[in-house]
């Protein structure tokens, strides 16, 4: 057991060393959000950091943001409370950095920012949220996209992917720095990368608690005392050391990155979004489809089925689909004392982040054609450019789905690497290789 932690923390700490921010950014940052939560705070705001700093994942980038959730609890306003908080962000951004963000008129896209420019170019994105109900009686959160409410989950996917972080002992943050180094600039939305990591990691994680739990409450009677001890994060933290293998759990999640079949639920949905649909009216046949998980799971619970008040609150929330129906009717068929299941949640994360992106993307790899050809693909003649359309978008949407999995190998046991290398020789050639890696090397052939 001993083996498998310290191997464990040398990577994380390796990872660290390599591709932490480094500090005096990092303390740039730091006291930046610190002056927005103690401002927006006294104004009855709670203030969440989002993004790359959210989640503490930020890596040595010339370019970096900092994404800031400033959120009105249950408001008694009826109206008013949208135009309130824009104005309270922007009076409070010009103050603090002499920058007007109401210039760009943002506020109509649900956000405010300006940019530092100094040492770093840095960009300072605050999005004002509601926590409230919905007409269901369910809880979430909101934002403001030209004056509408939009749902989204970004705060809870936050706050979800750092619990499942100290869990497994900061191995997912050291995972995703990985990842993130491999894709480098290809698409600034690294909320994909964290949704996949979480639900691959519940996935895995779930299952082998599940089974621990199942063999040493076998032949016990359960008590609140004993399940608080097995709900506890300490807990499962202490556990995850002891009894995880970090190399297999890094492999298993990158091997079913982009699939969407688990054990407990059928399936996991992505959506298409075209990548070329504001330009072409043909672009649905151009097959240039990006995926986006929608599904993800954001935490597990503990159940005694043996406990009526437990027995009741599931048969209600196997209604919403957030319970795996898979794994309950498993338990009850054998007779289990506990039950152990995901949490699944479903809807947009980040989608200001998301869109902003997806625009620049789509813009940049658009100008990948000669400029008569932009000309016709907004002409009549636009069928005729398809095909290349069709060409310069599959070419990075393989290349995307191949960078973000291509760290798997040098955690396979299948590969010499693994027994022959320690980690940081291992990390030494993935750094050595995706540098003298150009995109096309991504890609085998054309399979289109």
């Amino acid at each position: 057991m001993k083996a498998k932690k310290a191997k464990f923390l040398e990577l994380n700490s390796i990872i660290k060393k390599h591709f932490d921010l480094q500090i005096n950014f990092r303390q740039k940052i730091k006291a930046i959000f610190a002056h927005y939560r103690q401002v927006f705070n006294a104004l009855g705001y709670e203030t969440v950091a989002l993004g790359e700093y959210g989640c503490k994942t930020m890596t040595k980038y010339d370019k970096l943001e900092l994404e800031i959730a400033v959120i009105k609890h249950f408001p008694q306003e009826k109206s008013g409370l949208r135009d309130k908080m824009f104005q309270d962000i922007g009076k409070e951004i010009k103050r603090f950095s002499g920058v007007d963000p109401f210039q760009k008129n943002t506020q109509n896209e649900g956000y405010l920012e300006y940019k530092i420019d100094d040492e770093i170019i840095l960009t300072v994105r605050i999005i004002p949220f509601v926590y409230k109900k919905n007409s269901n009686d369910e809880l979430g959160y909101v934002f403001w996209r030209n004056g509408i409410e939009k749902k989204d989950n970004v705060i809870s996917v936050v706050k979800a992917f750092n619990k499942a972080n100290k869990i497994s002992n900061n191995l997912l943050r050291s995972l995703v720095k990985m990842i993130k180094y491999v894709v480098g600039s290809e698409f600034g939305y690294y909320y994909i990368i964290y949704i996949l990591v979480l639900r691959w990691f519940y996935e895995y994680f779930v299952k082998q608690y599940d089974k621990y739990l199942q063999k040493v409450t076998a032949d016990v009677e359960l008590d609140e005392e004993t399940l608080a001890k097995y709900r506890s994060t300490a807990f499962q933290k202490n556990w995850f050391i002891n009894n995880i293998d970090g190399e297999e759990l890094i492999f298993y999640i990158l091997e079913r990155y982009w699939m969407s079949e688990t054990y407990y639920f059928r399936e996991l949905e992505f959506i298409e979004e075209e990548i070329f649909e504001s330009i072409s009216r043909y672009s649905w046949y151009t097959n240039s489809c990006f995926l986006t998980p929608y599904d993800y799971f954001i935490d597990f619970k503990i159940f005694n089925l043996k406990n009526y008040d437990d027995l009741n609150y599931i048969q209600n929330e196997l209604k919403k689909s957030e319970l795996s129906r898979i794994h309950y009717d498993f338990c009850r068929n054998h007779d289990l004392s506990l039950y152990v299941t995901p949490i699944k949640v479903a809807g947009p994360v980040g989608f200001i982040n998301y869109a902003i992106n997806f625009k620049k993307k789509a813009t940049e790899l658009f100008k990948k054609l000669p400029a008569e050809k932009r000309r016709d693909a907004i002409s009549v003649n636009q069928r005729e450019i398809m095909e290349e359309l069709n060409l310069i978008a599959h070419k990075w949407l393989a290349t995307y789905r191949n960078k973000s999995t291509y760290i798997k190998t040098y955690f396979d046991y299948k590969y010499p690497i693994i027994s022959a290398s320690n980690y940081y020789m291992r990390l030494q050639a993935m750094l050595s290789a995706v540098e003298n890696l150009k995109n096309d090397d991504y890609i085998i052939g054309y399979d289109n």
